[in-house]
């Protein structure tokens, strides 16, 4: 039994030795595959990086837009802006607070809005196109602004005091005898057994559109639907 000891003892030694190496070699491969993994988890990030802002840089010089309206639209927006305040704390003063200083509500106002003051821009601009003297806008010949001629025309008679003095109701009772008359014009154009209000609204509806009395006709579309449209008919009381 004795003598059997070193034996032991040297198996012993032997498979220590053995396990010992076996866990250094795998603890050595596994550290070199993570590593591995490690160095090409980064430079798989780095190629994205890279990836990512040469794509950005392609989008925005192919999507920025730098003409004077996109700048004067960027500043008005940044305008708008109080950057001084947390958007998460508070998103409205953030992205209000600049435009309701700069814009205080007029006293004529009960409240005022970017629409609001959009809708006066617009009005000034057309207010300069309808007043403002061109060759080639003002040429009778000239077809592609004949729209817009008319409209000058339009405005402008209502501006001739002089012409509307000197027509005195005439256009008002030529539009009243137009429609069936009126005992208002005091001709023996009126007959009142013989009016047709059914047939003066037709009328009225068909030459006056889009101002028609009483009630409106217009397309619009269908809410359930996008690819359908609607005629809707709605009231219209602001004659009365």
């Amino acid at each position: 039994m004795v003598a059997k000891w070193p034996v032991v003892v040297s198996v012993l030694l032997s498979f220590f030795a053995a396990s010992l190496f076996v866990y250094r070699a795998r603890s050595y491969f596994e550290n070199n595959q993570e590593k591995k993994e490690h160095k090409r988890s980064l430079d798989g990030k780095m190629m994205t990086i890279s990836v990512t802002n040469k794509s950005s840089k392609k989008l925005s010089k192919r999507n920025e837009c730098h003409t004077a309206e996109c700048v004067k639209v960027a500043a008005g927006i940044r305008r708008a802006l109080n950057i001084s305040v947390n958007p998460c704390e508070d998103f409205y003063r953030f992205s209000c607070e600049g435009w309701i200083k700069q814009n205080p509500i007029p006293k004529s106002y009960n409240d005022y809005s970017t629409f609001t003051k959009l809708s006066q821009e617009i009005e000034s601009e057309l207010h300069t196109l309808l007043e403002k003297q061109d060759k080639i806008l003002d040429d009778e010949n000239n077809t592609a602004y004949e729209a817009l001629r008319k409209a000058k025309h339009f405005y402008q008679s209502c501006l001739d005091e002089d012409e509307i003095e000197k027509l005195g109701p005439k256009p008002a009772l030529d539009f009243i005898r137009a429609i069936g008359s009126w005992s208002l014009a005091k001709d023996s154009s009126w007959n009142k057994s013989k009016w047709d209000p059914y047939g003066v609204l037709r009328s009225l509806h068909k030459s006056l559109f889009p101002a028609p009395p009483f009630f409106t006709v217009e397309v619009t579309n269908d809410h359930l639907n996008s690819t359908k449209h609607l005629i809707k008919v709605g009231s219209d009381l602001s004659c009365i």
